[in-house]
């Protein structure tokens, strides 16, 4: 299974990312390990390959443990669907292991199934009360994407349902943030990710009176991610 990964082109700081989930073995060697913090934000300009590196963190973790629970979150789901979204960029970089039979995908449900059991659900969350549709889920492994698109009451409420459900050593629940600057939830972004210190260390963060949460915050630039700037050299410009 391991060749059907290897065939994703990662960038050096999507390497970073996978390693401070935990998940970069398929590539680095070695085995799996816990993730360095609670919740991991990768932030920074748009372009750096930070969707890609969540949608791998997620069909790493499926792949490692069987029976493991993914959801990877847009505020929206039409910004799921669209053209070059995360579902249909998914489809190309699990094509292989579907035609393998590894992995088959549910369009009603929105939902990837490995054969050990594992499952990669897309959701969404729009307005406040939608939370109350994942009042009684679970997930190992939590993704946002355009994380400061989230307000902080959706955010936190969502955090609350990432818990382990799977007898997997060497494995603990966590959550992970992609997002570029601004959005409605930039304030909360920046306060539990960028201001408690430097960036690349695991800081203790207060999220509320006395109930403390270990963060890391990975910065992303558009250099990072050589393979679209090789592709497309003008976007730098249009970007600006």
């Amino acid at each position: 299974m391991a060749e059907l990964i290897l065939e994703w082109r990662r960038q050096p700081r999507q390497l970073a990312f996978l390693r401070a989930c935990g998940l970069d073995h398929p590539f680095s060697g070695g085995t799996p390990r816990p993730a360095v913090a609670n919740v991991i934000g990768y932030g920074g300009a748009a372009g750096g390959g930070k969707s890609d590196a969540l949608l791998m963190a997620g069909i790493i973790g499926g792949l490692t443990f069987p029976g493991l629970k993914v959801a990877f979150f847009r505020r929206k789901g039409v910004e799921l669907e669209g053209l070059g979204g995360a579902i249909m960029r998914s489809r190309e970089l699990l094509a292989g292991a579907a035609d393998a039979g590894y992995v088959r995908w549910n369009g009603r449900s929105m939902r990837w199934t490995w054969k050990n059991g594992s499952m990669l659900q897309f959701c969404h969350c729009n307005e406040e009360p939608d939370v109350h549709s994942y009042q009684s889920q679970q997930f190992d492994i939590l993704l946002f994407d355009e994380g400061t698109h989230f307000s902080e009451y959706i955010y936190r409420y969502l955090l609350s349902r990432n818990r382990k459900t799977v007898a997997a050593p060497g494995f603990m629940p966590f959550a992970a943030i992609a997002t570029n600057p601004g959005g409605e939830g930039h304030g909360w972004f920046k306060r539990e990710f960028v201001d408690p210190g430097p960036p690349e260390q695991v800081h203790r963060v207060e999220v509320e009176p006395g109930r403390y949460e270990s963060h890391l915050f990975l910065p992303a630039f558009l250099d990072d991610n050589q393979a679209l700037v090789e592709r497309d050299p003008e976007y730098r410009d249009r970007l600006e």
